[in-house]
């Protein structure tokens, strides 16, 4: 019995469903490739705020005021030091989110100040007026910490705590997994992991269709943390405060 041939129609049209499916993979990682390129550049370079001027009155309303400067590795950091009339003799190291700067946390050094806490006041590196250019949610920034917590503790301070919003909470939880010794931290607000973050920023534009932009964004969020490992060395999915915290 002679076997059936597929006619010339059909070869033609299962081809061409092939090619059509191999250009739309193509079109597909190329897309991932070019939007990776500019997701990573976004996350890691958000925009920079001035400090407000009047920031620096409003803390030396509270006590003596200083202007601190510290290098991690070859970055220097830069941040105010508030020490009340009321000193206890603790401190608390206080941390902005992201594209922000340290005069946004002036209230919170009111009220620590208020209960006799030390209070410093830091920018974050790639914020205010600390040097550096990227932004790497934690992965460098742990390090940073570290060094201001031993400058804090360099300077007499009997007790460190740390109080973060946003992504300076999430710095502050990866903070002891680098070495800082802190004896207490609060973290409001932080994210679970720089994917997770990046992948709920995404869906939160989708609306009621969130779960499905958030499943398409997934190789996009890979492909822009795969850019800012080849492009800068940075590894963006070791940005993760909820890992840490289970240390």
């Amino acid at each position: 019995m002679e076997t059936p041939i597929a006619s010339p129609r059909k070869r033609w049209t299962r081809k061409r469903l092939l090619r059509w499916l191999a250009a739309g993979a193509g079109a597909w990682l190329l897309l991932c490739g070019v939007a990776g390129v500019f997701l990573g550049e976004g996350a890691l370079r958000p925009a920079r705020l001035a400090n407000d001027p009047g920031a620096r009155e409003r803390l030396a309303a509270l006590g003596q005021v200083e202007d601190v400067e510290v290098t991690s590795g070859a970055t220097r950091l830069r941040g105010w030091y508030v020490v009340p009339s009321g000193d206890r003799g603790s401190a608390v190291l206080v941390l902005h989110g992201v594209a922000d700067r340290r005069s946004a946390m002036v209230a919170h050094a009111e009220l620590l100040t208020r209960h006799g806490y030390r209070v410093l006041l830091a920018d974050l590196r790639g914020h205010g007026d600390s040097e550096g250019d990227l932004c790497t949610y934690g992965v460098l920034e742990a390090a940073d910490v570290v060094v201001w917590q031993r400058w804090l503790t360099e300077r007499g301070a009997r007790s460190v705590f740390g109080f973060g919003a946003s992504l300076g909470a999430a710095v502050l939880l990866q903070a002891p997994r680098a070495g800082a010794k802190f004896d207490g931290v609060v973290a409001e607000a932080s994210y679970s992991s720089f994917t997770e973050v990046a992948l709920d920023r995404i869906g939160a534009k989708a609306g009621a269709l969130s779960w499905l932009a958030r499943l398409f964004a997934r190789p996009l969020v890979a492909s822009g943390v795969l850019y800012a490992r080849l492009r800068y060395g940075i590894d963006l999915g070791e940005a993760s405060p909820e890992e840490a915290a289970k240390a």
